[in-house]
């Protein structure tokens, strides 16, 4: 009784977003529901329905991004027929109770669906009011995540068979599926924020509500990247350096800090890097002694160790408050590697390598540089609704250039 009355509630907030938004077209509408779902993503039964919701409302958004001509047929006949067989598979060969369908699902048909729709959305000009609904739900959203960090009650419990309980973590997550995918959501906002065209006034303000909501997520690097964009912003504005020297700046600074860490890394031993360090110092460095454990999973599993990645117990990190057991959700890359070893390294090298090969629109390319620095510190595809919005920005940022008005094509 109570999933249902969950699910019924997400449906629900649905329905309204898309009531919304209805007045501006059903395009614009679609496109404003797939917003709202990234950042509802946990409301049971959250392994369950829910997953089909998300493929439902990624099947509209393909339509919604889609130009309705004689070669579109094929495309689409294409796009359902690997939908239709990627399920099947799933279903009948993985199973739902497998543990392994999580993660499968992700990679399977929630990359390849987001990454057609972010295509086709940058094409058909669509990628930018996504931004632009991601960024107002992103201050709703704030509000939300303040409201229940100053109440000490999360709006969905953990456990299904209570409406509210004590957040004795005093860690905030609202309906997104743990804190950290939250602070990267609002890191994103905020991003978004930073680079619009808005008034100085406004911008300081929805840049300070987005901060303060990060806090309230207890990650380090969230608040960090906000006033980091924040102050870049500023800076190139009073230097006036245009956008696309921003961007080359910018992909430079980034680039380097991945290969800067990389190198890093390699010089790290993870079983010992934390057994003198103070504790307000440990949480910090924790990000980078898994760095310096993927090059041990490179060596003792160069194939990986499949879609589940890291067992737990199978390394243990020694510090001072004893023990950790070691995973991989504070990177994109050591999750990868876990999972593919040598392969999944490279996969993520040539991403960093195609920023200086894609020649995109600002929008796409600069979410992308965004998602990839914030995937540094947070592993991306692990959750449903982080990898929505990386595989849409991914897809988006192989476009020459936004070739019509998605106004337009109303």
């Amino acid at each position: 009784m109570q999933d249902n009355f969950f699910f019924f509630a997400f449906l629900t907030y649905c329905a309204v977003v898309y009531l919304a938004y209805l007045q501006s077209g059903w395009r614009q509408s679609t496109i404003g529901v797939l917003s709202a779902s990234i950042w509802v993503a946990h409301l049971p039964p959250s392994n369950g329905i829910v997953k089909y919701v998300y493929i439902f409302i990624l099947v509209l958004a393909y339509f919604a991004t889609q130009r309705i001509e004689k070669k579109s047929l094929r495309t689409g006949l294409a796009y359902f027929a690997y939908l239709g067989t990627s399920m099947l598979w799933l279903l009948v060969f993985v199973g739902t109770g497998s543990p392994e369908f999580d993660t499968l699902y992700r990679i399977v048909l929630l990359a390849p669906m987001s990454i057609v729709v972010g295509y086709q959305a940058v094409k058909f000009g669509a990628f930018g009011a996504f931004l632009v609904k991601f960024k107002t739900q992103g201050l709703i959203f704030s509000s939300l995540a303040l409201v229940e960090f100053l109440t000490t009650r999360n709006w969905v419990p953990q456990r299904f068979n209570e409406f509210v309980y004590n957040n004795s973590e005093g860690r905030v997550r609202v309906f997104t599926e743990h804190p950290l995918v939250l602070a990267v959501l609002l890191t994103v906002a905020a991003f978004i924020v930073v680079t619009s065209s808005q008034e100085s006034r406004k911008k300081f303000i929805y840049v300070s509500l987005l901060f303060l909501a990060s806090l309230t997520t207890q990650t380090i690097s969230a608040p960090l990247l906000i006033v980091l964009f924040f102050i870049w912003e500023k800076v190139s504005k009073k230097l006036n350096i245009s956008l696309q020297a921003n961007f080359k700046l910018a992909r430079i600074a980034v680039s380097t800090t991945f290969f800067a860490l990389l190198a890093f890394s390699s010089t790290m031993d993870p079983f010992s890097g934390l057994l003198v360090t103070p504790g307000d110092v440990a949480s910090t460095l924790y990000r980078y002694v898994i760095y310096g454990l993927m090059w041990v999973i490179l060596a003792d599993y160069p194939l990986g160790l499949g879609p589940l990645g890291l067992p737990d117990g199978l390394y243990t990190i020694p510090s001072i408050y004893g023990d950790l057991n070691a995973a991989s959700l504070d990177s994109e890359i050591v999750y990868s590697v876990s999972q593919f070893g040598y392969l999944g390294l490279i996969f993520y090298v040539l991403l960093f390598g195609s920023l200086y090969l894609i020649r995109s629109s600002t929008q796409a390319r600069s979410m992308m540089l965004t998602l990839l620095f914030v995937s540094l510190f947070a592993s991306i595809h692990s959750w449903a609704s982080l990898s929505i919005i990386f595989f849409m920005t991914l897809g988006g940022a192989v476009i020459g250039r936004d070739t019509r008005d998605f106004d337009r094509e109303r």
